[in-house]
């Protein structure tokens, strides 16, 4: 029994690494039909200077790296998960109504620089370096400095 085991375990590590595996391309195409449309639509004027593909056993996840120090990253599907704009503003469109609502009126002086999805969750990066966490229902749940 123990064998059996021990050859089941060695067959799925090996698949795995088999499976497994980053991709690094400048071929848009490579990315899912969501991810290249979000691109168009909110980084018209940023070249692609790198993509990432992410592989193992159970998932597959992008991360692109634009001009400008623009990072995104996406899930299998081209779902965004997260933008870092670096010193640059996050597109408005990606924000949620109450994240730019609690920034407007609590740090007017300040832009969102990265904005990450965790589950139902959104999280913010501020051009001060604060981060803040909402809920589902927009209610901050967390903040760091």
């Amino acid at each position: 029994m123990k064998r059996v085991l021990s050859v089941f375990i060695v067959a799925v590590a090996a698949l795995q690494m088999a499976i497994a595996g980053n991709v690094v391309t400048m071929d848009v195409k490579k990315l899912p039909q969501e991810s290249q449309q979000f691109i168009k639509n909110y980084f018209p004027n940023n070249k692609i200077e790198l993509i990432k593909i992410e592989k193992d056993i159970f998932s597959t996840k992008y991360e692109v790296k634009l001009s400008n120090d623009i990072e995104l990253k996406f899930d299998g599907k081209g779902n965004w998960e997260k933008v870092d704009c670096g010193r640059r503003s996050v597109p408005e469109g990606l924000l949620p109504a109450f994240a730019k609502q609690y920034v407007k009126s609590n740090f007017p002086n300040e832009r969102v620089t990265e904005v990450k999805r965790e589950g139902t969750r959104t999280k913010i990066e501020l051009s001060n370096d604060v981060s803040i966490k909402f809920n589902k229902h927009g209610k901050v749940i967390g903040m760091d400095d």
